[in-house]
């Protein structure tokens, strides 16, 4: 018996109990066990479209499941409920929730106990579902998408009646495939969510090459969303699925195994922390950032502060591979443009006022735009200016005042969306660099002033203490 027939004969007991209740007009009044539905299902396929969040190449369906055939029992202490706050908390775009009992120590009232927890997030049913009466059930849930698998209804009319059925009751039907041939007859069936997933159901295996390769030879058409499942268990996953097409990826058991899924879901979306140094002028303190772990070496380019250094000076210090990162707050475009270039600079941070018109005069990918959360007044405001500047710079960074030692309200920051990476700045030191992290979950920090002894001079102690516990 292959891994799928197994799973099938798993529900053959539930089936026929469910079409023993699809004969009772009684299962379908309100209150009995196959009555749709009334609350709200917010969007599957919208929040996948929206894109990654917490800085992530795309969007992220986090998976609660207690076991898999394939691993055995992987965490059975946690309860649903706390799972999906952790992860809504941390920047999953939807939650998949297994509910078959057998093999995944799985239930069906795990989906009414998640959305009650939850209420705004878009759950997906994952099952192995055959058969109308599994869909009916499905539509008696809070569902907003169930999984529907090609190789368990090899027939694309039969796929096409349990797609149609499950739309017309209001939940979205994620159609899964393994290869070409299970993907042409998705498209027959008229299917425009397709999940690829690396590992083959019969035996196991997980081959995330073939996952890659097959939207690669196979691009997705107009109206399709895509999205990889299996075998991702770090950012890297993420963005080779990203770069190589998908939408959207579905993570499971890298979630679940350690007992702390929303901590995990954060890591992976984020991927290492980026610590940037501002502000640094001797070469023997730049040795040491380097050696200590820091990404990028900031020079402010502002005569006005103790921090200044001049394009020559920055010239002959050495990053030893820290990126160079150019502080300018009211140069014009040509003076930007010149000291970028004697001083080597890998990333030009835009920290005055300039428009986004401005910063389209340099490569976006090489822009970091500053924007002062206090100055915008509302969150709303906050996130148009992050929207408006999206098409001209490749990260954010989000500042109380340069060099001010001033911290920002953290927490207000957690609900914003970034199209790209962003960091976080503003009296950020050893006493709370973790609490900053835990609060907003930026892809970076940017430390200065609270890492000095004096202004313009900066502690080796301080710098010490602050790396032993982001690099730990």
């Amino acid at each position: 018996m292959t891994g799928l027939e197994r799973f099938v004969e798993a529900k053959r007991a539930e089936v026929r109990e469910l079409e023993r209740l699809m004969q009772d007009e009684a299962s379908f009044a309100p209150g009995g066990p196959l009555c749709p539905w009334e609350g709200v299902r917010p969007s599957f396929r919208a929040a996948l479209e929206r894109g990654g969040r917490n800085g992530a190449p795309l969007a992220v369906i986090a998976e609660f499941k207690k076991a898999s055939p394939s691993r055995g029992v992987i965490c059975e202490a946690l309860e649903v409920e706390d799972v999906a706050r952790q992860y809504a908390e941390n920047g999953a775009s939807a939650v998949s929730i297994l509910t078959e009992e057998k093999y995944f120590k799985g239930d069906m009232g795990y989906l009414a106990r998640a959305s009650e927890a939850v209420p705004g997030m878009p759950f997906l049913r994952k099952d192995f579902l055959f058969h109308p009466a599994q869909v009916a059930a499905s539509l008696a849930s809070p569902a907003s998408a169930l999984l529907l698998i090609v190789r368990l209804t090899p027939d694309a009319a039969r796929l096409r009646a349990l797609r149609e059925q499950a739309e017309a009751g209001g939940v979205e039907a994620v159609v899964e495939v393994f290869d070409e041939a299970d993907l042409r007859l998705a498209r027959e069936s008229g299917a425009s969510i397709i999940q690829v997933n690396a590992r083959d159901l019969a035996t196991l295996k997980v081959d995330r090459g073939a996952c890659l390769q097959l939207i690669r030879e196979c691009p997705p058409q107009e109206g399709e969303l895509w999205i990889a499942a299996s075998g991702m268990s770090c950012r890297a996953d993420l963005e080779d699925a990203a770069e190589a097409g998908y939408h959207a990826a579905l993570v499971g058991s890298a979630l679940m195994e350690g007992g702390t899924p929303g901590a995990a879901l954060l890591r992976m979306l984020r991927g290492r922390l980026q610590v940037k140094i501002c502000g640094m002028r001797e070469q023997e303190l730049i040795d040491r950032i380097a050696e200590l772990g820091a990404d990028m070496c900031g020079f402010i380019f502002y005569p006005p502060s103790p921090r200044n250094v001049s394009p020559e000076e920055a010239a002959r210090l050495e990053t030893h591979g820290m990126k160079r990162v150019g502080v300018f707050v009211d140069q014009s475009v040509e003076e930007i443009a010149a000291i970028a270039h004697e001083a080597r600079l890998d990333f030009i941070q835009l920290h005055g006022g300039q428009s986004a018109e401005f910063a389209s005069n340099f490569p976006a990918e090489k822009v970091i735009r500053v924007l002062w959360p206090k100055k915008c007044g509302t969150l709303e405001a906050l996130q148009a200016d992050i929207d408006a500047f999206a098409p001209t710079c490749g990260m954010y960074l989000l500042d109380a005042g340069m060099g001010s030692g001033m911290t920002l309200d953290w927490p207000s920051l957690a609900g914003l969306r970034f199209p790209h990476p962003w960091m976080l700045s503003g009296g950020l030191g050893p006493d709370n660099a973790d609490a900053a992290l835990a609060a907003c979950s930026p892809n970076g920090l940017d430390m200065n002033s609270r890492l000095e002894s004096s202004p313009g001079i900066k502690s080796p102690e301080l710098l010490e203490k602050v790396f032993s516990r982001l690099r730990k």
